[in-house]
């Protein structure tokens, strides 16, 4: 895929990778907002109106009759890119919507659930733990539904260079998962949801979560590069 951030600008050994397209792009009319709010959004706020669409469609609802039902939208995001590069270029701090919490909020927003909305960020286990958080809250009745998100955007050069400085990316830009060679994760874009239901509504299943977890090892001698499995 064609980089967006040159290895001398930013100077980590190799370009960016595995980047999304037309992040600008949304259908305004039909989430309910006026170009210049649209234009004003986080760029992962945008993406993710829409794939929470398109994951209630694909489990076989209309995410238009869910309006008004107690659906929960629980997001995964660790990221501020948008607010330092939007800092960088304009200087000033006059609105809200490059928060990471809008990614949930406007999405709840637009589609006009009343659950919870929120954006969880416990580093590389954020996405595990909005599911868990989800999963718990389906079990004790605080909401019928869920959407589980994740967003993953490279806008700004900070966290790359973090990442290969303190050791969690690999200085080669390969990926070797699961094996003794590997140097460290290869950092790309992606922006996913799934919705969550109980069986015996569920129109659409393809899959059944039997047990989840979330927890954390302490303090390893390995420190904190070493994820809790």
């Amino acid at each position: 895929m064609k980089s967006a951030i040159s290895t001398g600008d930013i100077g980590v050994p190799y370009p960016s990778n595995g980047l999304l397209k037309e992040l600008d792009k949304l259908d305004a009319e039909f989430f309910g907002f006026s170009h210049e709010e649209v234009n004003r959004m986080e760029p992962a706020t945008r993406i993710h109106m829409e794939v929470t669409y398109e994951a209630i469609a694909d489990a076989g609802y209309d995410a238009i009759d869910l309006k008004g039902t107690n659906t929960g939208i629980y997001n995964a995001g660790i990221n501020d890119d948008a607010q330092k590069v939007y800092y960088e270029f304009e200087r000033t701090f006059d609105h809200l919507e490059y928060f990471r919490t809008m990614m949930s909020n406007k999405t709840t927003q637009a589609l006009g659930f009343t659950g919870p909305s929120f954006t969880v960020d416990s580093g590389c286990s954020s996405s595990n733990g909005a599911l868990w958080m989800a999963v718990n809250d389906m079990r004790q009745g605080v909401v019928d539904a869920a959407v589980v998100s994740g967003c993953q955007l490279q806008l700004h050069p900070f966290l790359a260079r973090l990442s290969i400085g303190g050791g969690f990316a690999s200085k080669t830009g390969n990926a070797i998962p699961f094996d003794e060679t590997s140097d460290g994760m290869t950092k790309a874009e992606a922006i996913v949801a799934i919705f969550v239901q109980k069986a015996k509504v569920a129109r659409r299943v393809y899959a059944t979560i039997e047990a989840i977890r979330f927890c954390s090892s302490g303090r390893i001698p390995e420190g904190k590069p070493i994820p809790t499995m």
